[in-house]
């Protein structure tokens, strides 16, 4: 069951809307944006990315934040400029 909840949906997305992502992810700064890719994007389990990369748990979970509060704001921009 747990196991489960953590497979990535399968998510239909326009082309447009893909663009619009990428736009915002490309916002985040680098540090943050390599752990949102890391757990996000990555085809590897992230762990062991996270181990190459030598990022420890708590650094990663900072960032992880981090990076969805900074994702989270650029995305909302760019909605907001489509509506005006």
């Amino acid at each position: 069951d747990d196991d489960a909840r953590r497979q990535p949906a399968e998510v239909g997305m326009r082309l447009d809307e893909a663009m619009a992502v990428q736009h915002a992810l490309a916002r985040v700064p680098e540090n943050e944006r390599v752990i949102l890719v890391l757990l996000y994007v990555a085809q590897r389990p992230p762990f062991m990315l996270l181990r190459r990369l030598r990022i420890p748990p708590s650094l990663c979970q900072v960032r992880h934040l981090a990076g969805l509060r900074a994702f989270a704001h650029e995305a909302a921009a760019l909605v907001a400029a489509r509506v005006r």
